[in-house]
């Protein structure tokens, strides 16, 4: 909208869209985003795990050097940053996952 000087939903209705750089903690925001875009499949009975389907683009996210997906995915800035290995970004990273799936539990509850 910002670029093209227009106000009101982006996608439509059914859709929120939220610019990350503008939430709280920019880098929480984006990175649980991730795992729940993650998780849609499972959400939708399409698959049980986020790793276990090529719907999504987690696998990237948690193997170095993942290739086996149509589309290249770049990762995120705020993913790299993370830490300066992989090993180290996946550790901070498999965190929010916890956080996501904790979050899901607790709707569930209600």
């Amino acid at each position: 909208n910002k670029a093209t000087n227009s106000s009101g939903a982006f996608w439509n209705e059914r859709f929120g869209s939220k610019v990350a750089e503008d939430q709280k903690d920019p880098v929480d925001y984006l990175l649980g985003t991730i795992w729940y875009v993650a998780y849609n499949p499972c959400r939708k009975g399409m698959a049980s795990d986020p790793r276990k389907t090529y719907i999504g683009s987690i696998n990237p996210y948690l193997e170095e050097g993942y290739d086996k997906v149509p589309v290249k995915i770049t990762l995120h800035p705020f993913f790299i940053a993370l830490g300066n290995t992989h090993k180290k970004r996946l550790k901070k990273f498999l965190r929010y996952e916890k956080i996501y799936l904790r979050k899901q539990k607790e709707k569930m509850r209600i």
